[in-house]
């Protein structure tokens, strides 16, 4: 029998709060509330719920663009947090990050070939006379030609700009890419293609993805775990085939209802997810329970902690029990 692989990234206990200034007042939003995953080497963790939900937060936490208030974030098996100046300048090579909006996050006045170049210089990772020769390379592995390195980014389509930032990314020969909606931004007719870029590079490079998305028919397609978040909370986790094939949380039964699913083996009853994430709108209990059709009293009384209702699947949620029954799907949401 062989042994699990050691987590490439583990984060425990992660909280990230915000100081919001609104009319004179002062109040404070948890986006990241007490969140621990971990991530296989070789394999992508997706992250999924509705905007507001505090996916991006935690994006940026796991790559040190910003720093959390509380919680511990392991890579390669050592705190980052206790890392000398050279390692924390590794991490940051090992790391990287591809953004939604691939236009905002290329600089407008370089050049593509500059682009994929700094990251080299930065890391010195190719010299001056093989730059040129690495940056083709590299354009080349995300499906562009040569000719794409003396264009700025506005001359390029939202897919070629997409490619020039997957390019940028790879450029350091990464360990993980987190990956905070690749696709959103971009014309349908070249989703897929990223995707299944992304894909070909994962299985070339042996790259591991912290997949963020809010779309789940394309998790579906991409992803070994999904982790549901609401409200800062990890409210659901499972192997991803386990999760959807039976999603035991109400919150993520709704999602999968507001999701377009082609096989009807894999659509449920529940109705789709109503009202909007509102942060700090509820201080006690569950935090779902305001748009949830199955809360009890109990779901105003307390938080449900994460615990396991299967191996490898956890659920907080007090019905989760009975949610795993289609008889009381059947009898509450008809």
């Amino acid at each position: 029998m062989s042994t699990p692989a050691p987590p490439l990234l583990q984060a425990s206990g992660l909280r990230k709060r915000y100081r919001l200034r609104s009319a004179g007042a002062v109040r404070q939003i948890t986006a990241v509330d007490d969140v621990s995953i971990q991530l296989v080497p070789g394999q992508t963790l997706a992250i999924v719920g509705e905007s507001g939900c505090g996916k991006s937060t935690l994006a940026k936490l796991v790559t040190q663009l910003e720093t959390a208030d509380a919680g511990e974030l392991v890579f390669d098996g050592r705190p980052i947090s206790i890392r000398s100046r050279s390692e924390r300048l590794r991490f940051s090579r090992d790391v990287q990050m591809v953004f939604q909006d691939p236009y905002g996050s290329l600089t407008p006045h370089f050049r593509v070939g500059s682009l994929v170049a700094e990251p080299l210089s930065v890391h010195r990772l190719a010299s001056a006379t093989a730059v040129r020769k690495r940056v083709a390379e590299i354009l080349s592995s995300v499906g562009l030609g040569p000719e794409i390195a003396g264009r700025f980014p506005h001359e390029l389509s939202g897919g070629q700009r997409q490619r020039v930032s997957i390019a940028r990314a790879i450029a350091t020969r990464p360990r993980l890419i987190v990956c905070d909606e690749p696709v959103s931004a971009l014309d349908v007719s070249v989703r897929s293609q990223i995707v299944n870029l992304l894909l070909d590079l994962q299985r070339d490079l042996g790259l591991s993805y912290l997949f963020i998305s809010h779309d789940l028919a394309l998790v579906d397609h991409i992803a070994d775990t999904v982790c549901v978040m609401y409200l800062g909370r990890i409210v659901e986790q499972a192997p991803a085939a386990v999760f959807f094939a039976a999603p035991r949380h109400p919150y993520s039964r709704a999602l999968m209802s507001s999701s377009p699913v082609p096989d009807p083996r894999r659509r449920n009853n529940a109705p789709a997810v109503q009202g909007e994430v509102e942060a700090g709108a509820i201080s006690t209990g569950c935090r779902f329970r305001n748009r949830c059709p199955l809360a009890v009293d109990r779901c105003a009384q307390s938080d449900p902690p994460l615990d396991p209702v299967a191996p490898g699947h956890l659920v907080a949620c007090h019905r989760a029990e009975e949610l795993g029954t289609r008889a009381l799907w059947t009898a509450q949401l008809g």
